[in-house]
């Protein structure tokens, strides 16, 4: 090709386009590492127990009905009546329920992997209205029912009571949901104070479906990251280094829980939405692999910046870079993102940023030193990638403000290259560009 400028154009296309090999090949790895993490939190969740969600308690009320139906008898080809039991269920909500409650969060370990686990102290009390069954049935029992999505996590036989109390806990709850305890009630007809203490492990997060006529929760922890998440927020909270507080309280008519509780108690279909619960969730406030992840997304940016800075001190003090010398540059910015994640999972993430990039600010600063024909352009380029690593971290700090950055950032450069290149007659640099042989 006769045109240096535009071989040598043709040649960093080129070669940007194969730096997005090794950077893609970093996203898989932080992918595959994420997926490794995800794994021991599904292993501890395994023997520790998993997300949490409690219903209840409620009442559910079992008998038998006598009926008579007509059913088409082929013999006699026409309908004739037919008696048999019939089981019958009937639900019934508390129209007041508290929840009070403390979760103590520890840390477990798989490998290098920390995974948060908690273990809550339960205490709830409601008011159960026990219906009379209708005339002519038999077998007629109640139970009183509080169901839990991870039964693995009791920690303790559960505690049931009935006006103070204590009833008998059997594990199950006699209904399609199945995970949960219940405890049968020998009472007449009328309204019943009862509680119930339970302790459960779980990991992730703890959710309650608020399905009193008003419910109460108060929750506190020892955790200083909570994330109130569901459809609804504390009505107060308090967060601070040793933990939190928070309060909330729902009623009858703010939330549809009650007809998914009772699909769930009828026909097993628990699938509630994640507006009708109440949660906290255990939020990870360094999650190392979304932070690496964030980052290598600036990956091509960090490339094309320094590649544009090569060639602006290749305009303006008529040096010659070699494309190669453009590759080991370029290789060296994508190794920054790979050191970043393997010394991310040992120590914390700004000491492992600050070790990335110092390693990689002496590396290419001592190599541009030589390709640039000066050290004290090399310390210049090192100064310089130094302020572009440093940006890059406060806009991974700042996730709310990270486009907003990120365009300042970009803004700020162009206009330093525009600036730099203002009285630059690129045709006449075109033109002698043509009359040498080499680059």
């Amino acid at each position: 090709m006769k045109n240096p400028l535009v071989w040598k154009s043709v040649s960093l296309a080129l070669l940007v386009a194969m730096l997005m090999i090794p950077l893609s090949m970093v996203r898989s790895v932080i992918a595959e590492r994420a997926q490794f993490r995800y794994q021991a939190q599904q292993d501890i969740a395994t023997s520790w127990g998993g997300e949490q969600r409690l219903i209840g308690p409620l009442l559910v009320q079992h008998y038998e009905l006598r009926v008579t139906k007509e059913v088409w008898d082929d013999k006699l080809e026409r309908y004739v009546e037919k008696t048999a039991w019939e089981t019958r269920k009937v639900l019934r909500f508390p129209e007041q329920l508290e929840i009070r409650g403390d979760t103590n969060v520890q840390q477990r370990y798989r490998g290098i992997h920390v995974v948060p686990v908690y273990r809550a102290d339960l205490a709830m009390t409601a008011t159960l209205d026990v219906p009379a069954a209708p005339a002519g049935a038999r077998n007629v029992i109640n139970r009183m029912v509080i169901g839990v999505s991870d039964t693995r996590g009791f920690r303790q036989q559960p505690l049931l009571r009935l006006r103070g109390e204590q009833l008998a806990a059997l594990p199950g709850t006699e209904t399609a949901t199945r995970n949960g305890v219940h405890a049968v009630l020998d009472v007449e007809p009328g309204t019943y104070p009862v509680s119930a203490e339970l302790v459960l492990g779980g990991t992730g997060r703890f959710s309650i479906a608020p399905i009193g006529g008003n419910t109460i929760m108060q929750l506190s922890s020892n955790w200083p990251h909570p994330r109130f998440s569901g459809g609804y927020l504390p009505e107060s909270r308090d967060i601070g280094a040793d933990g939190f507080s928070a309060d909330w309280q729902t009623s009858l008519y703010a939330t549809t829980a009650r007809e998914t509780a009772d699909a769930c108690m009828r026909k097993g279909d628990c699938q509630f939405a994640e507006t009708q619960l109440i949660t906290v969730e255990l939020a990870d406030p360094v999650n190392v692999y979304l932070l690496n992840e964030r980052s290598t997304k600036y990956g091509m940016l960090f490339v094309l910046v320094v590649f544009g800075v090569f060639i602006v001190l290749e305009v303006l003090k008529r040096l010659r870079v070699h494309p190669v010398q453009y590759g080991m540059v370029g290789l060296g910015l994508a190794l920054f993102f790979l050191l970043l994640l393997s010394l991310s999972e040992h120590v914390a993430f700004g000491l492992a940023y600050l070790a990335g990039a110092t390693g990689c600010v002496l590396l290419l600063g001592f190599y541009v030193s030589y390709v640039l024909k000066g050290l004290g352009r090399g310390i210049g380029f090192g100064v310089l990638l130094a302020g572009i690593y440093g940006a890059l971290f406060v806009i991974l700090q700042s996730e709310d403000y990270a486009l907003l950055l990120g365009s300042l950032l970009l803004f700020g450069l162009l206009a330093a290259a525009m600036y730099l290149t203002r009285n630059v007659d690129w045709y006449a640099l075109a033109r002698q560009a043509d009359g040498e042989e080499v680059v």
